[in-house]
């Protein structure tokens, strides 16, 4: 038996309902490759935002994620004029061109930017990353409805420039935009009644330090006045620290159940937006509770243990106190441990 820690977009909600059943059947981990929340930054605002210390109630977060192909031409140009270097140009030249999903001739290497292989492209790349923040700030209730516009197609029609909002009960809005058409951009903005808090490089931090601040301005009758907190991170990683975390379940051999319900909310408004998109930007209900499994007669018996596992999902309503009661968890571990 082994733990599965899986590259996203993971696929349809059925499918990834069928996939967490079966690591339950089996008594492994699944966990998505999502490394922010993995990060000492967000577990620190995680306890700050929740518990209505700076903000107060959360009532939007806007959010940009975008990669430009150009940038990973250059450097492709630059190791190319450096053939002494181990690494082949046409192996690095698939690996530039797959992480950076160009428009270029050179679409044809992408799997994003082939939809018979990636239908969701650019959303399902960067805007799965989006959708997670967007959860973690209105701390995983579920949204009402979901809207998404897509801006740029490939030649092929793969999805490379969207807009996407989501709606949740009490006129709060997440929106967010991702492109591979736009500079390198990561910024995202939580907007509460009492101030704004700001994270830069909120995806993709530097290894060596990163930051959030925190925003009060107050306006006055001829100007305005502000207050900036911020706080500092240094010396963390979050593909290590994500690691980590799954090192620590094979060493207890105690799954933990929160990262597959994270999964599966995130496949679900993943999969909103995607109906949204198919349908010109047309305003979507969100699907709640259990999506059932679609079998077949002759697979029936095969499967029936994986779907009598499905009885025990815990509901979507309670995955704010999951994760709660797993930062606080992790926070132990970090205090109780022994040097090396």
């Amino acid at each position: 038996r082994k733990h599965v820690l899986c590259e996203r977009p993971i696929g349809s909600p059925k499918d990834v309902e069928v996939i967490i059943a079966s690591c339950r059947v089996k008594n492994v981990q699944f966990m998505d490759g999502i490394q922010f929340m993995h990060h000492s930054r967000f577990k620190d605002l995680n306890d700050k935002i929740h518990q209505k210390k700076i903000l107060g109630d959360i009532l939007r977060i806007n959010s940009t994620f975008s990669v430009p192909w150009f940038v990973f031409f250059f450097v492709y140009v630059f190791f190319f004029f450096f053939k002494h270097l181990p690494i082949p140009p046409p192996l690095f030249e698939c690996f530039v061109f797959d992480y950076c999903g160009c428009t270029t001739s050179l679409d044809v290497m992408n799997i994003r930017n082939i939809p018979e292989l990636e239908p969701l492209g650019v959303l399902g790349d960067l805007g799965s990353h989006s959708i997670r923040l967007s959860l973690w700030a209105f701390d995983y209730e579920q949204p009402l409805y979901v809207k998404a516009v897509c801006h740029k197609r490939s030649k092929d029609g793969a999805i490379q420039d969207v807009s996407c909002w989501i709606f949740f009960s009490g006129d709060r809005i997440a929106s967010f935009d991702c492109s591979y058409h736009s500079p390198l951009r990561q910024n995202a903005e939580i907007v509460g009644e009492k101030g704004t808090a700001e994270i830069r490089q909120w995806s993709l931090p530097s290894e060596k330090q990163c930051f959030y601040t925190v925003q009060y301005s107050t306006l006055n009758p001829y100007d305005c006045s502000e207050y900036i907190k911020s706080a500092k991170f240094t010396n963390c990683t979050q593909e290590v620290e994500m690691i980590h975390r799954m090192s620590r379940i094979h060493q207890t051999q105690k799954a933990e159940g929160i990262w597959p319900l994270l999964t599966l909310m995130t496949e679900k408004v993943l999969d909103a937006c995607r109906r949204s998109i198919d349908r010109s930007g047309e305003l979507v209900e969100f699907v709640k509770g259990q999506i059932p499994v679609d079998m077949g007669q002759s697979s029936k018996n095969r499967r029936s243990s994986v779907v009598e596992s499905m009885k025990v999902f815990e509901p979507l309503a309670d995955i704010s106190e999951q994760y709660q009661l797993l930062v606080n968890q992790i926070d132990h571990e970090k205090k109780t441990e022994t040097p090396q």
